[in-house]
């Protein structure tokens, strides 16, 4: 398979890279309780990772993306969760270029109840295909152009007086149109100094159940398909607001109520199917 072949699949997952699920972690927002987030990300990379994992020199890949969080707790145990990528823009340098919208999710949360000092949750997550699998011949799709559908479990505890918490998330994500379903996880680690800082290490994978589905041209061609990866990297939040949360809500992405900037890194190891690279987001989130 020559290097230009290999872009179709792995530029679309490196579109998709970092979009996961819409919330992280077991914990509800709360009934009547709203959080919003507005990010920016940027990738730049020569670097493709194939099929076998080798990784090969490529034209400049970049993407620019700007995306939209929404949480709102239906209950003091139900969240509904919405993802929406706003704007994506990638080019390959000498190719071409393509924008648009990405595929919208749509997700509902039910806090399970706990055990211990463990909290449990099942989250179920739909994406919708409103991206586009044409773009750029193909090889800049902003969506996979199939309906995708995500099954979580987690669990998280908190810890040092509620400073600090530690969650791990499982799912079965299942893809329409013969593309390979696979297994997703994440975990973080995070802790906060003060009231106005929260820091964390994250991690979230994909490995598919085989190495691909069989397909032909356009998006059943395997966007997406068989790639595989290990993604890590450090958040950083400055609290603009005041008041901590604590308690039970430890799992949130902002360590109080009112506005918050957020400063995430992320890379790649494992990886095959996949321009890599370390991708950096931006964002403004505001809980009230």
């Amino acid at each position: 398979m020559t290097p230009r072949a290999l872009l179709l699949p792995a530029l679309l997952a490196a579109i998709l890279l970092g979009a996961g699920p819409a919330a992280a972690g077991p914990w509800a927002v709360g009934a009547g309780e709203v959080y919003a987030k507005l990010s920016a990300a940027l990738l730049d990379t020569d670097t493709l990772a194939s099929p076998d994992g080798t990784e090969l020199t490529i034209p400049d890949y970049t993407r620019e993306e700007l995306n939209f969080t929404l949480l709102y707790g239906l209950s003091d145990r139900w969240t509904l969760e919405v993802a929406a990528p706003l704007y994506r823009n990638s080019e390959i340098d000498g190719f071409d270029s393509a924008s648009g919208v990405g595929d919208l999710a749509v997700g509902l949360q039910a806090q399970l109840g706990t055990v211990g000092a463990w909290t449990w949750a099942a989250r179920l997550v739909a994406r919708a295909p409103t991206g586009d699998e044409t773009k750029g011949l193909g090889l800049l799709p902003t969506g996979t152009g199939v309906w995708e559908g995500e099954l979580w479990f987690s669990t998280g505890r908190s810890f040092a007086t509620d400073r600090g918490f530690f969650f791990a998330e499982l799912a079965h994500q299942s893809r329409g149109s013969g593309l390979t379903d696979s297994l997703l996880y994440r975990t973080q680690l995070g802790y906060r100094p003060s009231d106005r800082w929260f820091l964390a290490w994250n991690v979230f994978g994909v490995a598919p159940y085989s190495d691909g589905g069989d397909g032909g041209l356009g998006s059943v061609a395997g966007l997406g398909d068989g790639v595989r990866y290990l993604a890590y990297g450090p958040t950083v939040i400055l609290s603009l607001g005041s008041g901590s949360r604590g308690g039970s809500s430890a799992g949130s992405d902002t360590p109080g109520y009112g506005w918050a900037l957020q400063l995430d890194a992320e890379d790649t190891e494992n990886a095959e199917n996949l321009a890599t690279g370390v991708t950096f987001r931006l964002g403004v989130s505001l809980r009230r």
